[in-house]
């Protein structure tokens, strides 16, 4: 595991280098829960457990190929609750029911956001965001 320290000197995990660009929460700016200590702590939990990388991805075999040729799992942009807040909040911040996703397979579960948005999906084989990064080795 890699330790990096925070300012306040206690540890936190550092993600790999080439994994950054995955920032914080992205959009969910209308319900203050996303903005939560433990909506980000439970956020980082299952960005961790699934290697900051696409579940659904992963599954289905998919990757990304970087302009060096060398082809990996899609990063996970999005943590996405299995089974509704609406339905189920008591789960809210249970790691089981949370699911790293790319942006892509997120809009999948959301086709209703998808449309709203106007937002095209990606196209799964190219990562613009990898040009000329350097790629560690994760274990």
């Amino acid at each position: 595991m890699i330790q990096s320290r925070k300012r306040s000197g206690e540890r936190q995990t550092a993600r790999p280098r080439f994994l950054l660009f995955l920032g914080g929460c992205m959009g969910k700016e209308t319900d203050p829960f996303y903005g939560t200590d433990a909506w980000k702590r439970a956020r980082g939990r299952a960005l961790e457990r699934d290697h900051y990388f696409c579940v659904k991805c992963r599954k289905a075999g998919r990757k990304i190929t970087l302009e060096n040729g060398l082809r990996v799992p899609v990063p996970a942009e999005m943590v996405h609750h299995i089974k509704p807040i609406h339905e189920r909040p008591d789960l809210r911040l249970t790691l089981s029911n949370l699911i790293s996703l790319c942006n892509s397979c997120h809009a999948e579960e959301h086709p209703e956001k998808r449309a709203a948005a106007g937002a095209a999906v990606r196209k799964k084989e190219r990562a613009p965001e990898f040009a000329g990064v350097r790629i560690i080795k994760m274990r």
